[in-house]
């Protein structure tokens, strides 16, 4: 750096002869206006992570006219009088939002006019799960998603690949057709358009030059295959790393993962009763056991934890980690919306703090979620294995 200001500062003398020295302060300024080296890469920012910077920027109520505020307001109000007249089990979902960055000014205007409703109507946790699903649907009519018409409906579709796979995918499958066309020249069997197309393209005037050209694209097919693979190899392992960040439980099913194919399904009746069996009765303990009291006098030194209160920080902080499109519970709001509506944060936390320690406060709907049975073993209809399936109880709506 020191090197650079010195090639300027003789540039400057060269032109201005009777320039005075530069002090100082002038030096610190060249330093701090210079650029840095890592500037590239540091500018090399997945486009998601870059849109939910956008978003979480502080927004001021004095960006929005006050007209645009009060209209937000109103479609949020008609929203959620339509809302609070129907049941939580049914409400529609929410779609996928892609490209954030286009609706920077929407949402920001969308966290204005919620921030003012939650401040006018002091809602409890029921009434503030309402307002964010009414202001996430107006928000979404105004952004113009629309659920795309399905086709092939009733036909189960694999997983998208991504696009640098398909773009790989597909050299590999021309290197292919054309190694196989020029096998069938070299043999004198094809005459058809595109062995015409291919002779072309290469420039082949004799035979001779077929087996030159055909190893040149075997070599080029080998490059390729070992590209998909180590792009391959990496985007598991980048994957991998996530799950295991997000879901550790997840992430060793996958490893020792085998396929079972259910045949017999147990039935909902069958699978209420087992577990009925188990968790709805009560067990009895010995409470005068002598290890009890050995715990006991062992913990008397150890100070009561205590307890402190969700902060608003870490409520905006739990949701920027979380999974934005990850199945929603009950109430259909998936966590982008709560995490981009950050101008509720402090009110679901202060109404968080409420249900720790008012619990009989606590709504029914906030309790309810939705349980996945993953099967163990292939034999899932008997009493005895049924309770081999691992049960996984969704997400409560928050």
């Amino acid at each position: 750096m020191e090197i650079e200001l010195i090639k300027i500062q003789v540039k400057a003398d060269t032109r201005e002869p009777e320039a005075e020295e530069p002090d100082d302060n002038a030096i610190e300024n060249a330093e701090d206006e210079a650029p840095d080296e890592n500037e590239n890469n540091v500018q090399e920012v997945d486009d998601e992570v870059e849109n939910d910077r956008q978003i979480r920027n502080d927004v001021a109520e004095d960006d929005f006219d006050q007209e645009e505020i009060s209209s937000m307001k109103t479609d949020i109000l008609e929203e959620l009088s339509i809302v609070m007249h129907t049941d939580i089990a049914e409400r529609e979902p929410f779609l996928k939002i892609r490209q954030i960055h286009k609706f920077k000014k929407l949402f920001n205007l969308g966290n204005v006019a919620l921030r003012q409703l939650c401040t006018e109507r002091d809602p409890d946790l029921t009434e503030l799960n309402q307002l964010i699903y009414a202001t996430s649907k107006v928000l979404q009519e105004k952004s113009g998603i629309k659920n795309k018409r399905k086709r092939n409906k009733g036909k189960r579709r694999g997983p998208s690949k991504p696009k640098w796979q398909k773009q790989i995918d597909k050299e590999i499958e021309n290197f292919r057709r054309e190694i196989s066309i020029l096998e069938e020249q070299k043999n004198g069997k094809s005459k058809s358009r595109k062995s015409k197309q291919v002779i072309r393209k290469y420039q082949i005037e004799n035979k001779e030059q077929i087996p030159v050209i055909k190893e040149e694209l075997k070599q080029k097919l080998q490059v390729k295959a070992q590209r998909l693979r180590q792009f391959t190899k990496r985007n598991d392992f980048y994957r991998q790393n996530n799950i295991f960040e997000t879901d550790a439980k997840k992430f060793h099913r996958e490893i020792g993962k085998t396929t079972i194919e259910v045949k017999e399904i147990p039935t909902e009746d069958q699978v209420k009763d087992f577990w009925n069996n188990i968790w709805g009765n009560n067990a009895g303990h010995n409470e005068n056991a002598k290890w009890i009291e050995e715990l006991e006098e062992e913990a008397v030194d150890i100070p009561e934890q205590q307890w402190s209160d969700i902060t608003t920080e870490e409520i905006t902080k739990a949701l920027r980690k979380a999974h934005k499109w990850k199945s929603p519970g009950l109430d259909q709001v998936p966590n982008f919306w709560l995490d981009t509506l950050q101008s509720v944060h402090s009110k679901l936390a202060s109404s968080l703090n409420k249900l720790i320690n008012e619990p009989h406060l606590t709504p029914t709907w906030f309790c309810q979620g939705t349980t996945y049975l993953l099967a163990k073993t292939v034999e899932t209809g008997t009493q005895k294995t049924i309770g081999q399936s691992r049960v996984y109880p969704h997400r409560t709506n928050s």
